[in-house]
């Protein structure tokens, strides 16, 4: 490499260093990174917050913290030292691209030299794609694409499943969609002709790549969404459909001298989700009969004995005295497989030797294969070669450089995904993860869904017209990435791993299921975590339900009641605060005001029962009154409840001298008219003989476990 670049190329690095902040570089380099998360919504003190100068880690080292925060030139001298391990051994798109992925590990909790608030890895990557973009762009004034795209029917998919296997497949289904996106992500870079730069965003279904703004690149993005379009019909029917579209981005929004980069982004996911409204519609015109003539011999085809889809002809795999079709045999396979894997390496041409579990999905040419690091120097291919390490190991490559360097066309990556099942004794059926104890005990599974409230609000309008750049829409959305996708492993394993599944997760979503008291203490970990995590900036909160089901209750229908439970989180408004909620038993609660207090009240409650203070009579009353009460709009309309109530806990108190002080409780907060819990003040919308309720009905079925 020359030591002076040639005139242009310079003129087009320093034109993409400046628009990828969107500002000048700054005079003194800041000393430390301030989060993104702390300064959407400009909020206040968001300044006192930064990382450690450290590589990224999957744990709390990893947070941002108010005081305390240090590290040194040491992480310099570790990212040398992995730099130097290539050096003489890959050249070339495998260079660059290893040495990008190693600035993701290193330089994620550095600052960059424009802006305190930007790290050196999202500046430098994002100032490489401008670098491509502008290089290769027909519009001086608007040089860029923004491509963003969008698989819609990812839930229904993954919850798509009839039958008691589901523990056996859910696992494999869910991480095969994630296989499904990775594989259209490189495969449109591919026909781009771009690089893993160019990805500003890839996660949870979705993608968003920076693009050239010339007429080839449109009309390659044109054919890139037909083929994939009819790659999902073919492999999954009508069930996935890609929507991708894209907008033109001038140097204009990027500097600030007129239009909104967030409004730009907003217009995008209008574009995005007007395909989603009318899905296929290109093909429906093209081939009606495709889509509406009655298939021959349809009732006569096999069906599925997981998922109750029908099955080819002739292409059926027996399993467990049913048969499946090739794509759930192959997805049980996965599921197997992710106990144990250390290293995924994907090929643009099939590999051979020992390479573990393959798959290629739809047929794009990309080949993924899950193996371990003793076998990749068996591993025989001439094709490029992309080698993945995953979650503990991502931010160690170690063996696999030993292994693999003696290739000159391999890129070394770092990735996570929620849920690596080595860790805990694996349970076979949810009904282990219920942990029978025998007859009598409450064994019941809970199906966890979360997502973060108002983001799509958050990435149009949270960092500022005057703040808005890519590479801050880059830190943002890879923010969210890190903990959904990856330290979410670390609530799951510090809870209780052996009874909880991480099913999804990815984007801002999460989809957990386990032993039901064990899901609700994985979501309050995951709320606290994100609260702390996101600098406790109100800007962010995160809302969930939790559907309490039978464990051979099928989780299709498990996943729709836990779809509501998170809809009556979302819909739910404690003291003119909506969302930021939890819910359970049909009773969503806002996660500062009313959980904390009603989890308080049903511990002493349970231990109450424990020290047989109180007999399990007690909550039968309480539920009974509040059954009684005809509660609208959280207003007693049942007026003779309050001296019923009175009469029939006092009667219970004389017989139960020890109940005395809980009762007394219960009476004065139920019918003072205050609205008062374990005896403060709580703000809430709901009457306190509801709160009473819900904690009386959780201590029971915690008490049954």
């Amino acid at each position: 490499m020359p030591e002076v670049l040639p005139a242009n190329i310079a003129a087009l690095i320093a034109q993409a260093e400046t628009l990828a902040a969107g500002e000048a570089t700054a005079d003194t380099a800041p000393a430390f990174l301030t989060p993104i998360t702390a300064t959407v919504n400009n909020q206040a003190d968001a300044t006192r917050w930064r990382y450690d100068l450290r590589p990224l880690s999957l744990d709390k080292k990893a947070f941002p913290k108010t005081s305390g925060a240090g590290g040194t030139d040491a992480v310099w001298d570790e990212l040398n030292a992995e730099v130097k391990k290539l050096e003489g051994k890959i050249e070339g798109t495998p260079l660059t691209e290893t040495l990008l992925n190693l600035m993701y590990q290193y330089a994620t909790l550095l600052p960059s030299p424009v802006a305190g608030d930007i790290s050196l890895y999202d500046y430098v990557k994002t100032t490489a794609s401008m670098a491509v973009a502008l290089d290769e762009a027909d519009d001086e004034a608007c040089p860029f694409l923004l491509v963003g795209a969008d698989i819609s029917g990812i839930q229904g998919y993954i919850y798509n499943i009839v039958s008691k296997h589901a523990a056996k497949n859910l696992k494999g289904r869910s991480y095969y969609l994630r296989l499904i996106t990775d594989a259209i992500v490189r495969y449109t870079l591919k026909e781009l002709g771009l690089f893993q730069a160019n990805i500003i965003y890839n996660s949870g279904g979705g993608f968003y790549l920076l693009a050239p703004n010339n007429a080839e690149t449109k009309r390659k993005i044109e054919t890139v969404a037909k083929t994939i379009e009819e790659r999902l019909l073919s492999a999954h029917s009508t069930s996935l459909y890609l929507a991708i579209d894209y907008v033109e981005m001038s140097t204009a929004v990027l500097s600030h001298k007129s239009g909104d980069l967030g409004d730009l982004w907003k217009t995008l996911s209008d574009k995005r989700d007007k395909k989603k409204a009318s899905r296929f519609a290109g093909m429906i015109e093209a081939d009606y009969d495709r889509f509406f003539a009655p298939k021959p011999k349809s009732g006569m085809m096999e069906h599925d004995a997981i998922t109750g889809e029908e099955i080819e002809n002739g292409t059926a795999k027996n399993f467990e005295g049913g048969k499946i079709s090739a794509v759930t045999k192959l997805q049980i396979e996965l599921g197997k497989k992710l106990h144990d894997f250390k290293v995924i390496l994907v090929s643009e041409t099939p590999l051979e030797g020992e390479t573990g579990l393959h798959v290629e999905p739809l047929d794009l040419g990309l080949h993924y294969y899950f193996t371990d690091n003793s076998a990749l120097n068996r591993i025989k291919g001439e094709g490029p070669i992309c080698a993945i390490t995953m979650n503990e190991e991502a931010t160690e490559y170690g063996i696999v450089y030993d292994e693999l360097l003696c290739r000159k066309n391999v890129v070394f990556a770092m990735s996570f995904y929620g849920g690596n099942e080595r860790y805990g004794q694996r349970p076979s059926t949810y009904e282990d993860m219920c942990d029978v104890k025998g007859e009598g005990s409450f064994e019941r599974l809970g199906v966890l869904r979360m997502d973060v409230d108002n983001l799509g609000n958050i990435f149009h309008h949270g960092i500022g017209k005057e703040k808005a750049s890519l590479a801050r829409l880059a830190a943002l959305s890879r923010s969210f990435d890190y903990f959904f996708s990856g330290y979410l492993n670390t609530i799951w394993i510090e809870t209780d791993p052996e009874r909880a599944q991480i099913v999804y997760s990815g984007g801002d979503d999460v989809f957990i299921v386990g032993s039901w008291e064990t899901v609700i203490d994985i979501a309050e970990r995951i709320r606290g975590d994100f609260r702390e995590y996101t600098c406790h900036n109100p800007a962010f909160s995160i809302s969930g339900g939790i559907a309490i089901i039978e464990p051979k209750f099928p989780v299709m229908k498990g996943a729709e009641m836990s779809g509501a439970e998170e809809s009556n989180a979302k819909g739910h408004t404690c003291q003119g605060e909506d969302k930021n909620s939890i819910s359970f038993m049909q009773t969503p609660l806002n996660w500062d005001e009313e959980f904390p207090q009603v989890k308080k009240l049903k511990d002493d409650i349970l231990d109450a029962l424990d020290s047989k203070v109180i007999p399990k009579s007690f909550l039968q009353k309480v539920l009974r009154h509040r059954g009684n009460a005809d509660i609208k709009d959280h207003k007693v309309r049942q007026m003779k409840t309050y001296w019923m109530m009175t009469y029939d806990l006092s009667r219970f108190k004389e017989r139960n001298k020890a109940a005395a002080p809980l009762v007394d409780q219960c009476l004065r907060e139920v019918c003072s008219g205050d609205k008062t819990l374990n005896g403060m003040r709580i703000k809430t919308d709901y009457h306190p003989l509801e709160l009473w309720a819900v904690a009386c009905r959780w201590a029971e079925l915690e008490s049954r476990i």
